[in-house]
């Protein structure tokens, strides 16, 4: 090319009688490789260029534009050692059907001489798959009009034309007949070819004379003499428009304006990663796809639709009406990146200081970098903002750092001042597991009654009702809250102005097994507001009387995971609590707080109030212990006589002494197995996991413990042998 006049001496244009461009890459008689080029392969053809050899020309392996120091939009390719480099593999060593998001099947096309080739995904990937060096199509950066043979598979076969003037001599193909989009660009040329048709009702002849045009961006069919009242129809490839506004070619101030047809050029390979739509799909929830069926980020979606702000670190389309629009290229760039392109292209005008200069921020930590245009989740943070300003995988992972863009937010990464804010407010994020919780025992633990709706009332009981309970506290809809269903059901009743209490007495708690009613701690006062309820519900504030508030009926997600009132607003790793990340004593005590027996530490409570998952239990409860018991809730070895005591066996089994398990190793509280228990598997699985066989349960796991029957709780202290009630025929150990 010659250097001294690169403006208009264009070796990919200007293919007229006056230049000598086609010398450039092609010999007539010496040609070394296929396509008469002067090089072996394409890819060595445009590196004889572009590989920073020719200073007037872009640098694709550096990704600069000329010798400007500037970096180009579309990335760079690298020579293979840079730091965190990813590119796309451009030396013709892929098939495009290597593509992640497109088919792997090759559609082969027969030629005039009965010999067959690939036309699409079977094709070699190279320069060649996304340019096209002569400039077909009418393209910006020549990019090729039929990639991945995208033009072929979209033939027009006698497809109306539109007259554009009174004269009706110009006529022009617009997309669905829409005069408001820009008309097709038709290819012509070599292996393509435009045939207009005449149509009226007397003949049906091909027209050999219409021009066609191409000047203006797409095409005209012009005449020379008028059509009207006739019917012109054309077979065309229509060419695959990629429109940008690009200003200062090839100078330090080159700026682009993407404005069409990006993402669908993405698309033509990546097939099933297009999945723009002209409505909002709201991106994981809808399936898409044409080769693997699954939930993907939309684009398409325009800065005016979107909930998210559109961050000025990232690319975007702009419409004529200067709406923005997320495209592939909003995310990705179309060569590659390193963590050098990143220091120099990330915030080059440093309005966040040189928070992305340091090379601290800009390590890959997930492998391949993806090509994408800022490391790690920072491409995503850039417009979520689920931590402010791009730092939300330092924060998340704990890396408190002062000097980032907006400083340190550590605050919204803390449970400390975070409020309850109900199992509705999670479901937003966390749909498949609210639903799940749903059908559990924790869910329905705590049923509202009113005198218009006693559906929480188990019917059996309902219809048996007590008549120690009608007399001293009333009837079914003058129940406030049942508590529980499986074993047994309780009924909590207003106490006027004073609060809530359970129902003591002799026939006052309906025993689910037997259909009868049983006492319940006659003689005695049982006030639900500090004694039940903390553990009965989520989010309790710790009032009594009429001041009692909380969030949830029954145990919800805040009781085990932590107040989200923070991780609603910023989600994040160090604002909410997940028990099976916790060490072995912190990931029990979860459960703890509520299975198992003891004193508050305000001296009066007998649950839990005021311990927040991930903390030390101890520390806001004490536990009873065999030591200072009478009998009353342990046996001589140890194990557990009462309800809800699982977490003081659990401390004698040797799961836990041997450090190894949690109660999140068997159980899930947020389901059911398919035998309908709170277990990841079934009773005879979740055993059978580890110990590889099928194990007496009643052996491990004897009856141990009174939730309404005698006895009808399984101890969870796993021992070999235990000394057994004696009203419990258990197995010897033979």
């Amino acid at each position: 090319p010659n250097e001294t006049d690169p403006a208009s001496y264009r070796i990919h244009t200007s293919y007229t009688r006056d230049t000598d461009a086609c010398a450039s890459c092609h010999r007539t008689h010496t040609a070394v490789g296929p396509g008469l080029l002067q090089w072996y392969t394409i890819y060595d053809t445009c590196m004889a260029c572009h590989d920073g050899t020719v200073k007037t020309t872009y640098n694709v392996v550096e990704g600069k534009i000329a010798d400007t120091g500037r970096r180009t939009s579309g990335g760079k390719f690298g020579l293979g050692k840079e730091s965190y480099l990813s590119r796309h593999n451009v030396k013709g060593t892929l098939n495009i059907a290597s593509a992640p998001g497109g088919s792997t099947i090759t559609v082969y096309e027969e030629n005039e001489d009965g010999s067959i080739e690939p036309v699409s995904w079977g094709i070699r990937f190279g320069c060649e798959s996304c340019h096209n060096p002569h400039g077909l199509g009418g393209n910006a950066r020549i990019l090729n009009p039929d990639p991945n043979g995208w033009a072929r598979r979209n033939k027009k076969t006698y497809y109306p034309l539109t007259a554009v003037n009174e004269e009706s001599t110009v006529f022009v193909a617009y997309p669905e007949q829409d005069t408001t989009r820009l008309p097709y660009y038709m290819l012509t040329g070599y292996e393509y070819g435009v045939i207009t048709y005449v149509y009226d009702e007397f003949n049906n002849v091909e027209i050999a004379q219409p021009t066609i045009d191409n000047s203006r961006g797409y095409t005209r069919i012009v005449f020379d003499t008028p059509q009207t009242g006739k019917q012109i129809k054309a077979t065309f490839f229509p060419s695959l428009r990629v429109i940008m506004d690009i200003d200062g070619y090839l100078t330090a101030n080159e700026t682009i304006t993407y404005q069409d047809g990006t993402s669908e050029f993405c698309g033509a390979c990546h097939t099933d990663y297009y999945t723009a739509s002209t409505t909002k799909t709201s991106s994981g929830r809808i399936l898409t796809g044409t080769y693997s069926r699954v939930y993907r980020h939309q684009i398409g979606v325009k800065d005016t639709e979107s909930p998210y702000e559109f961050s000025e670190l990232l690319k975007y389309e702009t419409d004529q009406e200067r709406n923005r629009k997320l495209i592939c290229l909003t995310c990705h760039t179309a060569h590659g990146v390193d963590q050098e392109y990143w220091q120099q292209t990330i915030d080059p005008d440093r309005t966040y200081g040189d928070y992305w200069q340091q090379e601290d921020h800009t390590k890959e930590l997930a492998g391949s970098s993806a090509l994408k245009r800022m490391p790690n989740m920072a491409t995503c943070e850039a417009c979520h903002q689920k931590a402010e300003a791009n730092e939300g995988y330092l924060a998340n992972s704990g890396q408190k750092d002062p000097g980032s863009v907006s400083g340190n937010t550590a605050d919204y990464f803390t449970l400390e001042g975070a409020e309850y804010v109900s199992a509705q407010t999670c479901k937003f994020c966390h749909r498949k597991r609210y639903d799940e919780w749903k059908i559990t025992l924790h869910a329905n633990m705590v049923k509202e009654v009113t005198s218009l709706d006693t559906s929480g009332i188990l019917t059996t009981a309902k219809d048996n009702w007590s008549v120690e309970l009608s007399t001293y506290y009333g009837q079914p809809e003058d129940v406030a809250y049942t508590l529980g269903s499986k074993w047994k059901q309780m009924y909590v009743f207003k106490n006027g102005t004073l609060g809530y209490r359970v129902a003591t007495g002799n026939q006052v708690v309906w025993d689910v097994k037997e259909a009868k009613w049983e006492s319940y701690r006659p003689g005695e006062t049982v006030d639900w507001d500090d004694t039940c309820i903390a553990c009965h519900v989520t989010g309790f504030n710790g009032n009594t009387g009429e001041n009692v508030i909380f969030q949830d009926h029954g145990i919800g997600c805040e009781s085990c995971h932590g107040p989200g009132s923070k991780h609603s607003k910023h989600p994040g790793e160090g604002n909410i609590i997940n028990p099976g990340k916790l060490d072995q004593d912190r990931a029990i005590e979860v459960c703890g707080q509520c299975h198992a027996r003891g004193i508050n530490k305000d001296g009066v409570r007998e649950d839990a109030y005021g311990f927040i998952p991930g903390q030390i239990l101890a520390e806001t409860f004490t536990v009873l212990d065999k030591i200072n018991d009478d009998g009353t809730y342990f046996w001589p070895d140890g194990t557990a006589k009462g309800n809800h005591m699982q977490y003081q066996d659990f401390l004698l089994s040797k799961h836990y002494l041997t450090g190894i398990m949690t109660c999140n190793t068997c159980h899930d509280s947020h389901g059911l197995s398919d035998d309908g228990r709170p277990l990841k598997l079934t009773l005879q699985q979740t055993c059978g996991t580890c110990h590889g066989q099928v194990l007496d349960i009643d052996r491990y796991m004897p009856y141990t413990a009174v939730s309404i029957n005698e006895y009808d709780i399984r101890s969870h202290a796993f021992k070999e042998d235990y000394f057994y009630p004696a009203a419990v025929d258990n197995p010897s150990l033979d």
